[in-house]
């Protein structure tokens, strides 16, 4: 719950009380935003979100109930999400990065993972990653890396956020995907 708390505070800072909509293909008009996205192109505040990350990880892995699978061995940032936030995350517990395109970087080469995947090493087929991000609202980016990674060889089961708006169904969308959304906060409720 400090975590929780922690994490609620801080987003305060870059909540947007204007209406916005939000959302890639159905936006749905909210009267508050955060900016995490924003928020962590600053180095202190995509550290500061990512030890809260992992520490609600550490806290809450040994429980089944809050994450049902904590195995993975490399994470996956979204390049339409918050990229710095899953690198720093990454950089903190010590797993190799990779970065999901929002669209492919080759047109010919659609069995090459790095169509959709920026990283330094490929990781060996078959391992686990986990996707980080600052939220998913409707899940549409998050649904398409899945779909990306399981195209070429590898498992993923959860996607870890820090905050996870009430608007949309990510949740029940992800389930449908047999993939777990785990988030810190929840929002918009």
């Amino acid at each position: 719950s400090e975590i929780m708390s922690s994490v609620k505070d801080s987003l305060d800072k870059y909540k947007i009380e204007k209406g916005h909509s939000i959302g890639h293909l159905r936006p749905t008009k909210v009267e508050y935003f955060y900016d995490l996205i924003g928020g962590t192109c600053d180095t202190n505040t995509a550290q500061f979100f990512a030890l809260c990350l992992s520490s609600f990880w550490a806290s809450n892995s040994p429980s089944k109930d809050i994450i049902a699978d904590a195995d993975f061995d490399f994470v996956v940032g979204l390049k339409g999400g918050s990229p710095i936030l899953g690198y720093e995350f990454a950089k903190l517990i010590k797993k190799p990065f990779l970065l999901h395109e929002v669209t492919a970087r080759f047109k010919d080469k659609h069995d090459d993972m790095r169509t959709w995947f920026n990283c330094s090493e490929l990781p060996e087929k078959g391992t686990t990653a986990l996707i980080v991000d600052d939220s998913t609202t409707g899940g549409t980016m998050v649904s398409e890396a899945i779909d990306h990674l399981r195209k070429y060889g590898y498992m993923v089961h959860t996607c870890f956020v820090v905050f996870e708006p009430q608007i949309k169904n990510a949740r029940e969308r992800l389930k449908s995907k047999n993939v777990q959304l785990v988030s810190i906060i929840k929002t918009h409720i």
